[in-house]
């Protein structure tokens, strides 16, 4: 069964009762508020950073890149590539955004290692100077770990 339809019924079965319903709504509303904004939609609503870069040989014309590009059926590029994330010490109010963004991090350095045969063709180094003010993503020891 596929996760999004078990989950819509998980909560048709939590929402049987109509007070159930409404704070289910108003508390996933309330999750969700910040991506009402327009310049968070904006920012959030295209994937623009090339994550799949990570890692990824330096040379274009790589053998394994081309390999890896034409078993995906995508055009990664080379892994050539700098983030800087820059929050706000006194205003921890859109720290979720760069949790989020260390998520998909992690998540695409362990999938760039599977491409490359377990180990990245690119070394990675990342610097979390800030990392302290941002909420802890409860995966993150696990992730680090593991990549």
């Amino acid at each position: 069964m596929l996760y999004g339809v078990k989950q819509y019924k998980h909560f048709k079965v939590a929402a049987s009762a109509p007070k159930m319903m409404s704070t289910i709504i108003m508390v996933a509303t309330a999750r969700l508020a910040a991506f009402n904004i327009k310049e968070i939609a904006n920012l959030t609503d295209t994937d623009d950073m090339e994550l799949d870069r990570i890692g990824m040989p330096t040379d274009d014309n790589s053998p394994l890149l081309k390999e890896i590009n034409e078993s995906t059926g995508k055009n990664i590029k080379n892994g050539k590539i700098a983030y800087f994330i820059v929050t706000k010490p006194s205003d921890g109010t859109f720290n979720f955004l760069a949790s989020i963004f260390y998520t998909q991090v992690f998540a695409m350095i362990d999938e760039n290692a599977k491409r490359c045969g377990g180990s990245l063709a690119n070394p990675l180094e990342i610097y979390m100077d800030e990392w302290a003010q941002l909420r802890r993503n409860t995966s993150f020891c696990r992730r680090i770990s593991l990549s």
